[in-house]
């Protein structure tokens, strides 16, 4: 997905976006959805039906798909304080995913949830 975020034609629509809405046209209502939150929400609710905690899932949606998409994109694109190499990237996503998942009981490995005997 941040490969996909960082696209010229992505970085265009984007700037057409900001435009529309600075300009407060019509069209402002279905370009701010996100779809990347949503597919991450998608993969979520299984596991989170399991566990009793799907009204936490739109929230974590976004704050996984901020921390993995939207962070580094600005990152690279603004503050240019990490490269745009896949090493770079996957490096990121491997230090956030460690981190999410220890912060984030429903993103650990299955194998940590299973009951003690």
């Amino acid at each position: 997905m941040l490969d996909a975020a960082l696209k010229p034609e992505v970085i265009g629509i984007e700037t057409l976006a900001t435009w529309i809405f600075e300009r407060k046209l019509e069209a402002q209502l279905s370009i701010h959805r996100n779809p990347g939150a949503s597919l991450i929400q998608d993969l979520l609710t299984e596991e989170a039906r399991v566990r009793n905690i799907e009204e936490d899932l739109p929230f974590l949606a976004a704050f996984i798909f901020d921390a993995t998409v939207t962070g580094p994109r600005a990152r690279i694109l603004l503050r240019k304080d990490l490269a745009n190499t896949a090493r770079a990237k996957t490096e990121h996503l491997a230090q956030t995913m460690d981190l999410l998942a220890r912060a984030v009981p429903l993103l650990e490995p299955e194998l940590q949830h299973a009951p003690k005997r």
